[in-house]
């Protein structure tokens, strides 16, 4: 009878020379980290012009932060920026509308809650500041401010160093600077304000008055 010879199973080398098959390896789970458990607290906000600088204290554990807007009360369901950071800028809102924000730190695992909400109106500084001179006074005029409730202006006559406060609370323009002396120039600066927030400086305006003359020579 022929001699056959014996057939084995399929196996690699590396395992016959082992004398032994092993098991498939199963993948390590790894535990899913939790979502944070408290929301940033001391949420800030600093409006500018067409802007609001947003800050908040960090979270223990978080990976990032999610922003949530709501423009005069209506809330976006989705976030308007994910960072890293505990502070953020929004630029490009509209001066004079009011902005609401909360912020909420998340993890792989997920959202934490939201912090409390807080508001903010963007305040552009007064523009095209003008003056008109006469006899002892400057007349100042300027496009009103959106959002704003009054204006603050401050004054720097002749070869003082620094700008002072001159008035608070001017409803709209114009506004009279009166008892002046004349020849001496007065330079000007401007802020509009609202109940919760000050606006920039404006451009500086200077001007001299003079007393009238009658045309004779």
């Amino acid at each position: 009878m022929p001699l056959t010879r014996p057939v084995f199973p399929f196996v690699s080398l590396a395992l016959l020379v082992a004398g032994t098959l092993s098991a498939p390896a199963t993948a390590s789970m790894q535990p899913e980290t939790p979502p944070p458990a408290s929301a940033p607290a001391r949420v800030e906000v600093m409006p500018g012009d067409a802007k609001v600088r947003i800050a908040w204290s960090p979270v223990p554990g978080a990976e990032g932060y999610r922003i949530y807007q709501g423009v005069n009360g209506a809330w976006s369901a989705t976030p308007v920026v994910r960072t890293t950071l505990t502070t953020h800028t929004r630029d490009g809102l509209a001066n004079g509308t009011t902005y609401s924000f909360t912020v909420a730190a998340y993890t792989k695992g997920g959202d934490g809650p939201l912090s409390l909400a807080v508001n903010a109106m963007p305040l552009s500084p007064p523009l095209e500041v003008k003056t008109t001179v006469g006899d002892r006074r400057v007349t100042l005029s300027w496009q009103p401010s959106a959002g704003a409730t009054s204006y603050t202006i401050y004054r720097k006559a002749g070869s003082e160093p620094d700008f002072r406060e001159l008035t608070t609370g001017v409803t709209a323009p114009p506004f009279v600077d009166p008892n002046l002396t004349n020849g001496t120039r007065y330079s000007y600066q401007l802020r509009a304000v609202t109940a919760a927030a000050e606006s920039e400086l404006s451009a500086k305006v200077s001007a001299v008055p003079s007393a009238p003359t009658d045309g004779r020579f």
